[in-house]
């Protein structure tokens, strides 16, 4: 089928179909998904499994081998390595590369998982699977605390928990944003209750672990089932659960002499309760947060350094635009300062993707008129501005259609297609250059005239060149098409790269046949009295000079 005759002789329908193209093409543009990477499957999870004063042999003998045995059934598992440590046991389960649907692979590992839980030592804790590597944090704040408006230090100083309720109502705020996957606070401690006493507990003959035991006995928190009485029926809510620290001080720990009761606040304490503070002889019973911390984070900068601080990392939904969602919440920060936050408190974003990937799009934009300024520039030089108005169309016109078309192939713009477009950008031109070139040339040797005239040179000059030029753009795609091979997290990493160069390379091709002869025909108008090429604007300067 001639390409170019059937666009010349049904212009209508190819004008048609162009515009809509470039109408949904530029939607597109302005909607799809847009991140920084790629999105990739992590085929890798890790079993975590804690054995508090266990010895590493006794670990690796009774935890972690009936892990590895359970885990290693799963036929889907490539690599699977594990460290035994005093108290801890990690293993680490690695997938297969060509291994798809990743979730019923890791509901088959926890499964495996549940199976040998029931087996394991007493004391023991529960084996955690964590198989959530592929979120990535698009933006992180950092909360913490400042000196009110108009002051110059800060008059009470948050405590953490009061720190991490503030973050848990940002947290909350972040959640209804639409393009929200979850939001993490990072860097919050863990809240304690210890009991501070001395060693003449040996009275009572009461040990540490058997203190553990009866005030987890006492601190009832399960649920006490119902009494079903026929017509009625009662729900049974134990009332043993502490709700004050005066309640952990009148815990019955032991018996002295003739059955006299002890309970914990009687114990001696021997110690310094605060710095500063006398001796107390009764135990030492407070709040505090646990040791070691887990995480802390600080806040620095020139002139501002706050030594609690708690991030909130917020996660993207698959499929949404990054730079929306960094709009979106800028929007929220702003209304969380106006009002419902303390003024004492700051709400500083400290990772943002949507502005770096925002970055890489007006790049782009910026490179595609360039190059069309930089194709029409040199055209017009040496070729006129017929032909350079030719040339330079059928850039934004491959461009607009591509973006289309990979997007209905689920490629979204990150840094990876976005170099793809980049890098079709210098190939996508050569076609038109090439067709208007051969169109022209036939047009000046015929001397034509006429508008039937004018199309048929155009049709012979386009399709003359057809093979070669498919030939030419069939050799370039080949060579990115065996990309497509690649497999794992590699291969879906790169897979945009061959498919934005080669959709890209063929749109141009379907322009050149198609779109630039009908451009030739409306503009190009050669010289009846000489069948030399029309002399340019650079050779008549070239000629003066």
């Amino acid at each position: 089928m001639n390409l170019t005759r059937f666009a010349l002789h049904n212009r209508v329908i190819v004008l048609a179909i162009t515009a809509v193209l470039l109408v949904y093409g530029t939607a597109t543009f302005l909607t799809m998904s847009r991140r920084e990477d790629p999105e990739i499957t992590i085929r890798a999870a890790v079993v975590v499994t804690q054995w508090p004063g266990a010895a590493a042999e006794k670990v690796e003998e009774l935890v972690t081998d009936p892990l590895e045995k359970a885990i290693d059934q799963i036929d889907a598992v490539d690599k699977l390595t594990s460290k035994s440590r005093t108290g801890l046991s990690i293993l680490t389960v690695e997938l297969d590369e060509t291994a798809t649907g990743i979730d019923q692979y890791w509901d088959e590992v926890r499964t495996k998982v549940a199976e040998v839980e029931s087996r394991l030592p007493d004391g023991c804790g529960r084996p955690r699977v964590d198989s959530d590597f592929g979120d990535v944090a698009s933006v992180v704040y950092a909360l913490y605390q400042t000196p009110a408006p108009g002051r110059d230090r800060i008059e009470r100083e948050y405590s953490w928990r009061e720190l991490e309720l503030l973050a848990e109502r940002v947290q909350d705020d972040f959640k209804t944003v639409s393009a929200v996957a979850k939001v993490e606070i990072e860097g919050a401690q863990d809240e304690v209750i210890y009991v501070d006493v001395d060693s003449e507990w040996a009275k009572v003959d009461l040990g540490v672990d058997d203190l553990r035991n009866i005030l987890g006995a006492r601190n009832i928190t399960t649920a006490g089932g119902e009494i079903d009485r026929g017509a009625t029926r009662f729900t049974v809510q134990p009332t043993g659960e502490f709700s004050a620290l005066e309640q952990i001080g009148k815990v019955l720990v032991g018996r002295v002499g003739d059955g006299v009761p002890v309970v914990l606040e009687d114990l001696p304490f021997s110690g310094v309760a605060d710095a500063g503070a006398p001796k107390r002889s009764e135990v030492r019973i407070h709040r505090g947060y646990a040791e070691p911390k887990r995480s802390e984070f600080h806040y620095l900068e020139p002139s501002i350094r706050a030594d609690k601080c708690l991030l909130l990392a917020v996660t993207m939904k698959s499929g949404r635009n990054i730079v929306e969602m960094g709009a979106a919440l800028a929007a929220r920060v702003a209304r969380l300062a106006g009002g419902i936050l303390p003024p004492d408190l700051a709400l500083v974003r400290v990772n943002d993707l949507p502005v770096q990937v925002d970055s890489l799009i007006r790049d782009f934009v910026t490179n595609l008129w360039q190059a069309i300024a930089i194709v029409l520039g040199v055209a017009f030089l040496m070729m006129g501005w017929r032909p350079a108005v030719i040339m330079a169309t059928a850039v934004p016109l491959s461009m607009i259609a591509s973006i289309l078309l990979v997007s209905l192939m689920g490629v979204e713009l990150e840094q990876f297609s976005i170099a793809s477009l980049i890098i079709a950008l210098g190939m996508l031109v050569d076609n038109a250059i090439v067709v208007s070139d051969n169109v022209m040339r036939e047009m000046q040797e015929g001397a034509v005239s006429g508008a039937a005239a004018r199309r048929d040179a155009a049709i012979r000059g386009a399709w003359s060149l057809a093979v070669p030029i498919l030939t030419s753009t069939g050799t370039t795609v080949a060579a990115f098409l065996p990309m497509l091979t690649i497999v794992g997290a590699v291969g879906e990493y790169t897979r945009s790269l061959p498919i934005v160069v080669a959709t890209t390379l063929v749109v141009s091709y379907l322009v050149a046949m198609m779109i630039t002869p009908m451009m030739c025909w409306w503009l190009l108008r050669p010289r009846l009295s000489q069948t030399a090429p029309q002399v340019s604007l650079w050779r008549r300067l070239l000629r003066l000079w």
